[in-house]
């Protein structure tokens, strides 16, 4: 353990183990931890369900604006900037002190196209009127997500930001209890809704128009 922190929202802890840095919420990091990073290469996303929650930029090969909710140490929005610098990424982070660290640790540097909002998720979304190509949703705490984030509401309101052929990733932890109920809504929402188990997780990438197959 290099450093603990007691926030407004969160008990935060970075582990250092040989190369690998980690943000957890939590002792128990087989549950709460959020980010890896790989300080011998910042190319590599560590953690199996990051790497999918870039699927998006898949069923949206065109993309020129992604949003993430749930920036945490930010690595996979980081990924996407170093892999796709053509992209204009904003982020949005609820918690002052994580954005602290993740500037502190996880090699995170804000520039135009990589922008960092300190907000609540729903509300900047609420509040901004951008059209993004890919809105990626990973604002877990540990192993639960704040229920604002998983009301049909909300997917309405995520739906209404996409851009024409936009997508909606989300992460969910498939043991929460409100794992089937998240994807029903969604899936009342979304013409289109396909998951991906993500070794533990389940990433599950929405949209609407007619199936995208590997062809199209």
């Amino acid at each position: 353990l290099i450093e603990q922190k007691n926030s407004l929202y969160n008990n935060i802890y970075i582990y250092r183990d040989g190369p690998l840095l980690s943000l957890t919420f939590g002792h128990n990091r087989r549950f709460y931890t959020e980010t890896v990073y790989d300080t011998r290469n910042e190319l590599v996303l560590p953690v199996t369900y990051t790497r999918y929650m870039t699927v998006g930029l898949a069923y949206a090969p065109s993309a020129s604006r992604v949003l993430e909710i749930g920036f945490g140490g930010g690595r996979t929005a980081w990924y996407l900037h170093k892999h796709l610098p053509g992209l204009a990424i904003t982020s949005v982070e609820l918690d002052p002190a994580v954005y602290d660290m993740a500037i502190k640790y996880f090699g995170i540097r804000p520039s135009e196209r990589f922008r960092i909002e300190v907000a609540d998720g729903r509300n900047f979304l609420f509040r901004d009127k951008t059209r993004w190509d890919v809105v990626m949703i990973d604002a877990y705490r540990g192993p639960f997500v704040p229920f604002h984030l998983l009301t049909r509401e909300f997917f309405e309101l995520a739906k209404r930001r996409l851009a024409p052929g936009g997508v909606m990733v989300q992460n969910i932890e498939p043991t929460t209890m409100m794992f089937d109920s998240a994807i029903a809504t969604i899936r009342d929402v979304f013409a289109n809704v396909e998951a991906y188990d993500a070794d533990g997780n389940i990433v599950v990438v929405a949209y609407d128009g007619p199936p995208r197959t590997q062809q199209a």
